[in-house]
This record gives structure tokens, C-alpha cells and sequence, in this order.
């Protein structure tokens, strides 16, 4: 969800019609924002995680896992659009 999210805000933007789609560009920034990992898991050195705080993942934040290339496309979409 967060990956085509992520790059349907920002062929909106390319396109230059970003301010004809203003409303929706704010709902996807907030869908963004909500969707970034906040926190480390729980005994992540215990099950040998990396981190994630900060990070994007695939589909919602309930996934957990960051993703290299969903977390640059996440953030490049959130500047695109702030």
C-alpha cells in the first residue's frame, strides 16, 4: 500500500498538477506519516532484528519490516508533497 501510495504522489507532483490535487496530496501525506515505523521491536537484539524506527514498510505499519526501497520512496513522496 505505502509503495504505490508513495509513487502515485509523486507522478502527481512530477506532473506539475500538484495544487489540483491539494486535498488528496494532504491525505496521503498523513497516510505517510502514519504509516512509518516508530519504534524498534520489542527484544530486537534477542531475535536478531535490525532496526526499524524511521523506516517505511511494503504495505502498513503493521508489517514491521522496513524496506530500503520502500522507505526511500516513502520519504522522497513525503518531500515531495511538504
Amino acid at each position: 500500500q505505502l509503495w504505490d501510495t508513495a509513487f502515485a504522489a509523486q507522478a502527481i507532483v512530477a506532473s506539475g498538477m500538484a495544487d489540483r490535487f491539494e486535498p488528496m496530496l494532504r491525505n496521503v501525506y498523513s497516510y505517510i506519516d502514519k504509516t512509518q515505523v516508530r519504534d524498534d521491536p520489542p527484544s530486537k537484539d534477542r531475535f536478531y532484528r535490525h532496526l526499524s524506527k524511521g523506516g517505511w514498510p511494503f504495505s502498513t505499519q503493521d508489517h514491521g519490516w522496513p524496506i530500503s526501497d520502500c522507505t526511500s520512496e516513502g520519504l522522497k513522496a513525503a518531500l515531495d508533497i511538504e
